[in-house]
């Protein structure tokens, strides 16, 4: 069980992508035929906190 008290696992490293990379991604990926679907506004990825939680619903958002 001590395996599991280990701390300070190493983060790997943050991910470096020049636009120019990203840009010939989104290429490729629409020349076999994929297809860039726009999310309607006002959408996010994060669903509205409810209940007592919203007054500091803000803060906790990272």
């Amino acid at each position: 069980m001590k395996a599991l008290r280990i701390r300070n696992v190493p983060k790997p490293p943050p991910a470096h992508e020049t636009h120019e990379s990203i840009r010939n991604q989104t290429s490729q990926f629409l020349q076999q035929g994929g297809r860039i679907t726009v999310v309607p506004s006002g959408f996010s990825g994060i669903p509205r906190m409810q209940g007592p939680q919203q007054r500091t619903g803000k803060k906790l958002l990272l």
